[in-house]
């Protein structure tokens, strides 16, 4: 029979589950303070304890059904309420509020400029086009000079960063290649003093030995080219508008690329795959096609994605709702449910135990800086008061999207959302405050206060907005599925932790701008 004095002391808890989590490994189990960020390996007695308390389940009630000694456990965990600061994570007010007039000038430090709105493609799976949901679509228009110029000034002269990036997208940007090539010219010409990198993401079909040459003479560069694998993986997505395959195309640009750039094409070159087929054959193909081809060189970085998919509304069922069970119990049972590229990365490692295992290519940048933000996480000894709106930037604080009209958006991968300036008048700092802080405020913390993974998640203002400003209904399932990748994360780490240092040692080494 448990004392009074300890059923009130676990009934005084609000709500168990917005406190903490609990994980284990194959080996292992391990309790999540929300509060400080602390995680403790514990035994398995209480990991079962601490569980049933997560659930909602009334303290008499996990008594009457525990076999163990609950008395014990219970009395630890207060112990450990008490020597360790857990479980008193303050209740979400307001996120921090950042001071956006100080900031969103000094610090920008990307400017990615909307060379085009066409594109000589089709691909059967962008987002970017007519049947596109909720994204920008297809248009005609060019970025003129004078916009570009406006845009590229009111960059430099306002930020105090010696070492900025200027980004060229599209569309496809290589059909406004001449713009491209006065925009650096002019960059080099009136701000020859800054430390400039000049990115592009292409579809590479358009490289010619002209603008391959052009762009291995600059000191600091990056073009990231999509490329979907082998032959016939590639061509049954990525078309021309008449619906006839680009691979070979796209690899005479890459070719080009490559003997322009000489030694330095590992560190200038990256490549960018688009999955809409994930089977774990598709997958061994297009790895193993990267692993063993003879056109790429060493050092090119190799990253990947799902198909994106249109933002839709969901009715918000709480923390571990219906759908969230559901989707979390078949997750777990099959570990492709939810993210079939992460399971099918590690599957070698989970059969295997591998002390030398290694991330697959095609994966590794995405999974290695999940693994990450676990590792970097704030730690502290008592529970930290302030919290900071998951993983949303200030807008145009670091970096800023210009359309070929000249609008300023938050980035390129956002789509349809308010817009922050134009390049007339700079950015907006009202509309910032407005859409992108008060609002986001006023709708999120309503759902983040309940979450566990409030201090671990990294969802963005990408997942709940329209042009009309925020909808937070697109978002609910957005949150579902990234407490489940969290908590998997968390696991992984673990795994790693007990058995590779090597994988370790890479998580460690990645740095976060």
């Amino acid at each position: 029979m448990l004392k009074n004095e300890l059923i009130d002391y676990f009934n005084s808890f609000e709500n168990f589950k917005r406190l903490c989590r609990v994980f284990k490994t194959r080996n292992k189990f391990y309790f999540y303070d929300v509060g400080t960020g602390k995680i403790f390996e514990i035994e398995k007695n209480m990991y079962l304890v601490i569980k049933e308390l997560i659930s909602g389940k009334d303290i008499r009630e996990i008594a009457n059904n525990f076999e163990e000694n609950i008395e014990s456990i219970l009395l630890e965990i207060k112990n450990c309420v008490e020597n360790e600061n857990i479980l008193k994570a303050p209740l979400l007010e307001d996120f921090v509020m950042p001071d956006v007039a100080n900031v969103v000038g000094s610090e920008r430090q990307q400017l990615i400029l909307e060379m085009t709105e066409k594109c000589n493609m089709r691909c059967k799976y962008c987002y970017y086009n007519e049947k596109g949901g909720g994204y920008r679509t297809f248009g005609k228009e060019f970025m003129t000079f004078d916009i570009a110029k406006a845009a590229i000034d009111e960059f430099l002269m306002v930020s105090e960063r010696n070492e900025v990036s200027i980004s060229f997208y599209g569309g496809e940007p290589l059909l406004n290649f001449e713009l491209i090539k006065k925009c650096i010219e002019y960059v080099n010409s009136f701000y020859s003093e800054r430390k400039v990198l000049y990115a592009m993401t292409t579809n590479g079909t358009l490289v010619t030995e002209e603008i391959a040459k052009f762009f291995s003479n600059l000191p600091k560069v990056l073009i990231t080219i999509s490329l979907d694998g082998p032959e016939e993986m590639h061509d049954k997505y990525r078309v021309f508008a008449d619906g006839s395959g680009t691979y070979k195309f796209t690899i005479r640009g890459i070719e080009k690329l490559v003997e322009a750039f000489g030694n330095r094409a590992g560190e200038c070159l990256a490549i960018n795959s688009v999955l809409p087929e994930y089977r774990k054959e598709d997958l061994d193909r297009i790895e193993n096609y990267f692993r063993e081809s003879e056109l790429l060189p060493k050092g090119v970085s190799y990253t990947s994605s799902f198909v994106s998919q249109e933002n839709k509304e969901f009715e918000y069922e709480g923390i571990d709702g219906k759908t969230e069970k559901y989707a979390r119990e078949e997750s777990f049972k099959n570990r492709r449910f939810l993210d079939p590229l992460y399971s099918w990365a590690t599957d070698e490692f989970y059969e295997n135990e591998e002390k030398d295992f290694d991330v697959k290519s095609i994966a590794k940048e995405n999974i290695i800086k999940d693994l990450a933000l676990i590792h970097k996480r704030s730690i502290t000894n008592e529970p930290m008061q302030k919290y900071y709106m998951n993983g949303c930037c200030i807008p145009g604080s670091r970096r800023y999207y210009v359309t070929t009209k000249g609008e300023y958006l938050i980035c390129e991968r956002l789509g349809e959302s308010p817009s922050i300036g134009n390049v007339k008048t700079g950015l907006d700092v009202e509309r910032i405050k407005k859409y992108y802080i008060e609002e986001y405020n006023k709708n999120a913390k309503l759902f983040c206060r309940q979450c566990w993974a409030i201090h671990l998640c990294s969802l963005c203002y990408m997942n709940c907005y329209n042009k009309n400003g925020i909808n937070i209904k697109y978002r609910h399932k957005h949150c579902i599925a990234t407490r489940i990748a969290i908590e998997k994360d968390l696991i992984l780490y673990h795994e790693f932790l007990e058995n590779n240092n090597k994988v370790i040692e890479e998580i460690v080494s990645v740095q976060f701008t």
